[in-house]
C-alpha cells in the first residue's frame, strides 16, 4: 500500500514578480520607517504628558499607565533599530547579517516589562495599608 503525500504547488508569484516588486518593497520599507518614526514621536508626547500627570496627581494608576506607554515606546524604538540593523549586509563574522538581533530585542523588551510589573506591584503593595491621597479634579 503506497502512501501519497499531497504537496502544495509552489507560489509562482514569488518567481514572477521581478524587479518591479523590489522597487515596491523598498518603498514599503521607507514607508514603514517613516510610520515608525511618527509613531515614536507621538508616543513620546503621550508619555511626557502622562509623566506630568503622575507628578501632579500622585496616582498609581497613572504611573502604571505611564510605564505601559514607556514600554510601548521602548518596543517601538527597538523595532526601529532592528529595521535599520536588518538593512546592514552580512560580514565575515556575521554571516546571517543582523537578523538575529530581533530575538535579542524581544528578550530585552520582555525582561524590562517584567521589571516594570515588579516595580508597580512593589509600589502598590506598600501603598495598600496606608493609601496616599490622590489629587484629582475639583468639581
Amino acid at each position: 500500500m503506497s502512501r501519497h503525500i499531497a504537496v502544495p504547488p509552489l507560489n509562482k508569484g514569488l518567481f514572477e514578480r521581478g524587479m518591479h516588486s523590489r522597487v515596491k518593497d523598498i518603498e514599503n520599507k521607507e514607508t514603514t520607517k517613516r510610520r515608525f518614526k511618527l509613531t515614536t514621536v507621538l508616543t513620546s508626547i503621550i508619555l511626557v504628558s502622562k509623566v506630568v500627570g503622575v507628578y501632579l496627581t500622585n496616582s498609581l494608576a497613572l504611573l502604571s499607565d505611564s510605564a505601559h506607554v514607556f514600554m510601548d515606546l521602548f518596543a517601538l524604538s527597538t523595532s526601529l533599530l532592528v529595521i535599520y540593523l536588518f538593512e546592514m549586509p552580512p560580514t565575515e563574522t556575521k554571516t546571517f547579517g543582523w537578523h538575529r538581533v530581533e530575538v535579542f530585542a524581544s528578550f530585552i523588551n520582555s525582561f524590562l516589562l517584567t521589571i516594570m510589573a515588579a516595580v508597580i506591584f512593589y509600589k502598590a503593595y506598600f501603598r495598600l495599608p496606608t493609601p496616599p491621597s490622590v489629587k484629582g479634579v475639583k468639581a
